[in-house]
């Protein structure tokens, strides 16, 4: 199991989404408790991969969408042994669910009042900026198809840097993504892109947040576990019991639902 894989898999299952600067969320502290509210809209997008092709190969689709009231989903197929399609529930009143559909688990948290106000404070994206951490660079706007405004939002870290389009009325929704890598050359080259195949203002279908729990028995898992069924197989997965995976499963015990 490489580092690149438990990455990806971290990222799309069970990290729960970044805190905002520290000083920023001293002067927004009520927003835990806020009423947020959000145009509603569902996007599909196309995810492409450029290791073995300049033209890209589509690699599945990923569906996200948001509600007036500012549940979000994400939907997003994850080729890593029985993960399946992972789909994450994320509720306004700081409650949010990964479900990975493969080995039938679910990872359930609720949010402290530092990340609740994040949370909640990129959905009401006051600034109208969608800035959200130190290194993120605003390079502008753009009229995406039927005529939505995304803030353009660049993010470097080492050798790589993240492109994203994300809506300004629909709680910095990311609706279009560019990964590049600096290659041997010195120049940055897309390594991953998301392209939105469509974008259907109006509230998502409820379908999309229904659980499946009437059809489906999803047992309850920390993250850990869940990498060990969803990477390995349950077999042998020295980097499942790392110090970073133990610190995972500790917040996880201190934010499940009791």
């Amino acid at each position: 199991m490489t580092r690149k894989i438990v990455f990806a898999f971290l990222s799309v299952v069970v990290l729960p989404l970044g805190v905002y600067q520290a000083a920023r969320l001293l002067t927004i502290s009520n927003l835990a408790h806020a009423a947020i509210a959000a145009s509603p809209i569902t996007a599909e997008l196309d995810l492409l991969s450029f290791k073995d092709s300049a033209d890209g190969v589509s690699t599945g689709r990923q569906t996200v969408a948001i509600r007036s009231d500012g549940s979000k989903v994400e939907i997003t197929p994850v080729p890593l042994r029985n993960a399946g399609v992972v789909r994450r529930v994320e509720l306004p009143q700081g409650r949010w669910t990964t479900y990975v559909e493969g080995i039938h688990s679910k990872t359930t948290m609720v949010n402290s009042g530092v990340e609740l106000a994040a949370h909640n404070a990129r959905l009401a994206n006051s600034d109208g900026k969608c800035l959200f951490t130190q290194s993120d660079e605003l390079l502008g706007f753009e009229l995406l198809p039927p005529g939505v405004k995304a803030a353009v939002v660049r993010w470097k870290g080492g050798p790589r840097r993240v492109t994203t389009w994300r809506l300004v009325a629909s709680g910095c929704l990311p609706v279009k993504r560019v990964v590049e890598a600096v290659d041997s050359d010195g120049r940055y080259r897309s390594v991953f892109e998301y392209r939105p195949l469509y974008i259907v203002p109006g509230e998502p279908a409820a379908a999309l947040f229904d659980d499946n729990s009437k059809s489906v028995q999803y047992e309850e898992m920390p993250p850990s576990k869940v990498a060990r069924y969803g990477i390995v197989d349950n077999q042998e997965c020295p980097g499942c019991f790392s110090p970073a995976w133990q610190r995972r499963d500790e917040k996880y015990e201190r934010f499940r639902p009791r």
